[in-house]
């Protein structure tokens, strides 16, 4: 038995309760009563239960001085005369609770008399500050503020077992990790690597650990970095400059709006890019099920999976996509984006099936870094991102064979992808075409200047295609949509798809993978609120400091509000935005999102993080999605925990580790 022991007035009232414990069998003997503090069986003392070994023994020390200090307060109390406040039973676990979820890395309840969480460094140096005079009185002081502090640097061993699961994804690594420890000199094993200098450690962060020194498979990559002067690195900087004017890498049509890319790569390993496929893929193909259900029978409303006002409302709603012939693939490229928490664990942030962008930015960041940074080592395994052009055209033309025509449709120069479409298009082997370019010719569409005859038109309009005009007129994209209908052309990520993508249904697609395809979702999601529902309408309004509000249909990043560093005009400006159209909002909770070491002129600093990835979708069987070979890495401004491009964030190269590859230096570890 573990837990409190609640107030006991003698010695002899707790060994009652020992033998009455024992006679009910729920425990075969007085040393099966693990209380978290209980009289010594064997010495005039009291002992401390803790969950399991410390492998370094300088942990111990640390508890059994604190331990002891504690007990010698609570006997100078007694002495004193002092009484006793018992603190509620309920407070007493919640503070264990809180302990065990959050360890040293998150947070802790304080001892004020009404228990608020804070930092745990925070409340942990307190509680020591508290103990000084007994401490001192057993010539422990120095040493317990000495050990406490490396112990808050290092984190403890299951902060550690954590960050090992994390970075290589197998339980065996984690026990190597525990007995290297084990067998460590008293003060824990030495450094593997100096620490980076200067550099501020938050809880999960990707690259560094607690004690700043470069994690595994960032060594080599940080390691590099730190041999190079300030000079050099300013001089590089001043490349990618060059290099991305000279490319053209923009996130809108302007050419002020360059996409900045860090020289600090992220590392994604094998382990975490299989999980992410697996989950990825279910999802994709339990949302293009959603979709083609939306414009037939909507099984999904009949049956009570989704209410039936809140199909009625929905913002992605296209009428003519009903047209799009049954059992046609509709969301063939797929958008998600993702973060990581501070033990490394992934959760979907939010799903793209419309006009998912973010590909050419994630091609183009690893040939400018290969440019510009040749001699930076580079990891085995290492996937190139160029693949995912290969991969979008069998996708774009799969079952009509790969010598068919593809076109990629854009409204041109004003799109703010436009960039995204010239590689996209170049890459793929696809035709680049606005509305003007394309004809009608019977029953089927036609490219103007070549003359041939179009099979799969992947659509990245920012206007509806029904809107898309040629400049004599005609109207080319009801023309499109009457060939589409009649199974004459393939439209990849047709009209409609938004009613995948809102975020209203976002909250439902957990059931949605349930109903679907009568699986459990493999990945998470984020706690999400839908306004639409009186009940959860109040919780949002009264919490709205505390969450992040979204428009259902927004883009971008535009409309989101992240309420703990909003104004009090902001919040209040959404407190009375919400009632007025509650359909339109959803609400979700903050999420911790992990950091990267990135460049602040010469030098790292943290910066958050998410990730976008793709899935293409040829079918809705297992075999028919796969996750796409490309990765693109957001990065937030300073302080801020929004890391969309036109927000003013910027990007990484994203380093995907083949599985079983292990993330070793490749090589001599440069490009050629």
């Amino acid at each position: 038995m573990a837990r409190t022991l609640g107030p006991l007035a003698s010695a002899a009232e707790y060994d009652e309760m020992l033998a009455d414990l024992v006679a009910s069998g729920v425990i075969s003997d007085e040393k099966m009563a693990y209380f978290d503090v209980r009289p010594s069986s064997k010495e005039s003392t009291v002992e401390l239960r803790i969950c399991d070994s410390c492998p370094i023994v300088n942990d111990g020390v640390l508890i059994a001085g604190l331990f002891r200090a504690m007990v010698r307060a609570a006997e100078q109390d007694i002495e004193a005369g002092v009484r006793f406040q018992p603190r509620p039973i309920p407070i007493y676990r919640a503070s264990m609770w809180q302990a065990a979820r959050g360890g040293l890395s998150g947070k802790l309840l304080d001892s004020s008399p009404h228990a608020k969480p804070k930092d745990a460094a925070t409340v942990i140096r307190a509680m020591v500050d508290r103990l000084r005079p007994q401490l001192e009185e057993a010539g422990d002081w120095d040493e317990i503020v000495e050990l406490l502090e490396t112990v808050l640097t290092r984190g403890n061993s299951a902060d550690r077992q954590r960050t090992a699961l994390a970075d290589h994804g197998d339980l065996n690594d984690v026990m190597r990790s525990v007995i290297d420890e084990t067998r460590s000199p008293a003060a824990g094993p030495e450094p593997e690597s100096p620490p980076i200098p200067g550099y501020r450690v938050r809880a999960g962060d990707e690259a560094i650990l607690r004690t700043g020194e470069p994690k595994p498979a960032y060594r080599p990559i940080l390691n590099w970095l730190r041999e190079q002067n300030a000079d050099f690195i300013r001089g590089r900087f001043e490349a990618r400059d060059k290099w991305v004017r000279e490319h053209g890498l923009t996130f809108s049509g302007g050419s002020d709006d360059a996409f900045d890319i860090d020289l600090v790569p992220r590392v994604i390993q094998g382990h975490d890019w299989e999980e992410l496929s697996q989950g990825l893929t279910q999802r994709a193909r339990a949302l293009e099920l959603f979709i083609r259900d939306m414009y037939g029978e909507q099984r999904a409303v009949k049956d009570g999976i989704l209410p039936d006002e809140f199909v009625q409302d929905i913002a992605g709603w296209r009428a003519e996509a009903s047209r799009i012939p049954a059992g046609s693939v509709r969301a063939g490229i797929q958008g998600f984006d993702l973060v990581r928490n501070e033990f490394g664990g992934w959760r979907i942030l939010e799903d793209n099936l419309r006009c998912p962008s973010g590909m050419a930015y994630g091609t183009s960041a690893r040939e400018m870094l290969n440019e510009i940074m040749p001699d930076m080592p580079r990891l085995e395994g290492l996937i190139d991102p160029r693949n995912a052009f290969k991969q979008l055209r069998e996708t774009l033309l799969s079952g009509l064979g790969l010598d068919g025509t593809a076109v990629l449709l854009t409204n041109g120069p004003e799109n703010s992808a436009w960039f995204e479409h010239k590689t996209l298009a170049d890459g793929a082997g696809l035709l680049l075409v606005q509305a003007n370019d394309l004809n009608r010719s019977g029953d089927r569409i036609v490219h103007g200047e070549t003359g041939r005859n179009i099979d799969a038109i992947y659509l990245r309009l920012d206007d509806p295609l029904i809107d898309a005009s040629k400049k004599d007129g005609q109207s080319i994209g009801a023309d499109i949509l009457d060939i589409a209908a009649a199974g004459k052309v393939r439209i990849i990520n047709p009209p409609g798809n938004g009613v995948g993508d809102d975020k209203a249904v976002y909250a439902f697609v957990p059931e949605l993978i349930r109903y679907y395809l009568n699986e459990s979702p493999l990945l998470e999601q984020v706690p999400t609120y839908r306004t639409q529902d009186p009940d959860e309408r109040r919780i949002v309004l009264e919490r709205v400091g505390q969450l992040v509000t979204k428009p259902v249909d927004g883009f971008g990043g535009a409309g989101v509000l992240v309420g703990p560093s909003a104004s009090a005009a902001e919040l209040a400006e959404r407190r009375s935005a919400i009632p007025e159209h509650p359909d339109a909002w959803v609400a979700q909770e903050v999420v911790s999102l992990s950091s990267h070491p990135t460049f602040d002129d010469a030098k790292l600093a943290p910066r958050h993080l998410d990730l976008r990835v793709f899935v293409f979708l040829t079918g809705t069987e297992p075999g028919d999605a796969r996750l796409a070979d490309v990765a693109l890495t957001r990065v937030a401004p300073p302080g801020s925990l929004v890391v969309n491009s036109s927000r003013g964030g910027g990007g990484k190269d994203t380093w995907i580790i083949a599985q079983n590859a292990g993330g070793r230096l490749q090589g001599n570890g440069k490009v050629h």
